[in-house]
C-alpha cells in the first residue's frame, strides 16, 4: 500500500504527492525446508543439526581476528547444497534474532542465531537460494 504525503508544491499546500514504500523480501521457506528431514518434534531438527555440523568442514575466519569464528560454504561440498540451504533455513527459522555488534547503541546487523551444543550458527541476510556461507562461534 502507497504511502501518501502532505507536501507544498509550488507555493500551494496541502498537494499530495504517493510516496512508494519498499516492501521486504519474503524468502520462500517452505520449499527449502521440505528438504529437511522434519518431524513433528523440535528434537529430530537439532538432531539432524548436529549431524550436520558435524560432517562438514569448518575454516577459522582469519580476515576477522578481532570477531573469532569459522565458516563453512556451499561450494566446498556440491552434492550436499541441499544440506546446505536446509541448514541454513533451519538456523534462519529457529534462531533467535538479535544485533550484531553484541552491544553495540548502533549494530550493523540484526542476524538469527542458532545455538547448538555450544556454538552459535548465524548466516547473512538475503534469500537462502543465494546464502553461500553459514558461520559459526564458539558460546
Amino acid at each position: 500500500m502507497p504511502l501518501t504525503a502532505l507536501l507544498p508544491r509550488s507555493g500551494r499546500s496541502g498537494t499530495r504527492i504517493a510516496i512508494a514504500r519498499r516492501r521486504p523480501r519474503k524468502v520462500a521457506l517452505s520449499a527449502v525446508l521440505s528438504r529437511v528431514p522434519r518431524t513433528v518434534h523440535f528434537v529430530d531438527n537439532l538432531e539432524w543439526a548436529r549431524a550436520y555440523v558435524a560432517t562438514v568442514q569448518w575454516r577459522f575466519a582469519r580476515t576477522m581476528p578481532q570477531w573469532p569464528h569459522e565458516y563453512t560454504v556451499r561450494g566446498w561440498e556440491p552434492p550436499r547444497t541441499a544440506d546446505f540451504e536446509a541448514m541454513a533455513a533451519l538456523t534462519r527459522e529457529l534462531g533467535l534474532v538479535r544485533p550484531w555488534p553484541y552491544g553495540s547503541s548502533m549494530p550493523r546487523y540484526y542476524h538469527a542465531y542458532l545455538q547448538i551444543d555450544g556454538w552459535e550458527y548465524w548466516i547473512m541476510d538475503g534469500p537462502i537460494s543465494e546464502t553461500e556461507v553459514i558461520n559459526r562461534a564458539g558460546l
